[in-house]
């Protein structure tokens, strides 16, 4: 028991957070183009006229530097044995070409790509991957909104559990951040910002700011 008039100060902790989600404003088209011809050179030669055939037609909607290749391989391709295990040969039947396609676009304009990418590549270009997200410009701008809200819900908890005890809550002497911006395949996109401030009763240890003193 403390002496009655005596002040008590000390330091505590507790957690504030805020999430929101929000509709992705980027996307990321992925699609591989491969041909197969007799000889290798022919094979560079025939997807190498595939890769500008596709990033032409792409370009009527997005600009050549959103569009960039990589994974380049070329293949052997040799006759296999009547197990179907074995090589029967050690000069190939063919060789195959394969290289990836990366566009960089905006989540309208995906079905229009897929389309024009299908139309100018036949059968030899295949669609491979198609993933959401947020630009690091709205990622920012959101999780800015949401560390004020987080702190101010944090603030607001030690402020009720401080009353509660017949206490008051002083000024914050510590705030620490772990906001993350995920990046994942979806059509709106999780971002949670977290902190604390002053209270009466300690939070668990994973807590990510820590603040507070009593008057």
């Amino acid at each position: 028991m403390c002496p009655e008039g005596t002040n008590v100060t000390g330091t505590t902790k507790v957690t504030g957070q805020a999430h929101r989600f929000i509709q992705p404003d980027m996307s990321k088209l992925r699609m591989a183009v491969k041909a197969t011809a007799a000889t290798s050179a022919e094979a560079t030669a025939l997807g190498n006229s595939l890769i500008t055939n596709v990033s032409e037609s792409l370009a009527n909607l997005v600009n050549l530097t959103d569009i960039q290749t990589s994974n380049f391989k070329l293949t052997p391709n040799y006759p296999v044995g009547e197990d179907g295990y074995t090589r029967a040969s050690n000069t190939p039947d063919n060789f195959t070409y394969v290289q990836s396609l990366d566009v960089t676009t905006t989540p309208d304009l995906v079905g229009n790509l897929v389309d024009i990418t299908v139309t100018s590549g036949n059968d030899q270009v295949q669609i491979d991957d198609v993933v959401f997200y947020a630009s690091p410009e709205k990622a920012n701008d959101v999780l800015n909104e949401l560390r004020v809200e987080a702190i101010k819900s944090g603030l607001e908890t030690a402020t009720i559990m401080a009353t509660a005890a017949g206490g008051e809550v002083g000024g914050v002497v510590l705030v620490s951040d772990s906001s993350y911006v995920p990046y994942v395949p979806a059509l709106s996109s999780s971002f949670d910002a977290m902190a604390s401030a002053a209270s009466v009763a300690a939070a668990p240890e994973k807590s990510v700011v820590y603040a507070g003193e009593l008057d």
